[in-house]
């Protein structure tokens, strides 16, 4: 994720990093979707989860994995 500003906010994927460690054309896309689904408007986040867990993507399974796990959470919009 990239992120921007005082305090930091999440601005969006950092492309670059993923291609460059291998990851698939449609990892990256599902990796986007995912992202969307988070950061959308009037969407909780069970209900992000909820929706991300319908993919198949090894690469939104691992993101979920850390959200879920983190003790501190992550970066929100706003």
């Amino acid at each position: 994720c990239i992120t921007d500003g005082n305090p930091g906010r999440a601005r969006g994927l950092n492309l670059v990093g993923l291609r460059r460690n291998g990851f698939s054309a449609d990892d990256i896309k599902a990796l986007k979707d995912a992202y969307r689904l988070l950061y959308a408007d009037g969407v909780t986040l069970a209900e992000a989860l909820e929706q991300m867990a319908a993919t198949a993507s090894p690469a939104v399974a691992e993101l979920m994995a850390f959200i879920e796990g983190s003790k501190r959470g992550f970066a929100h919009p706003r």
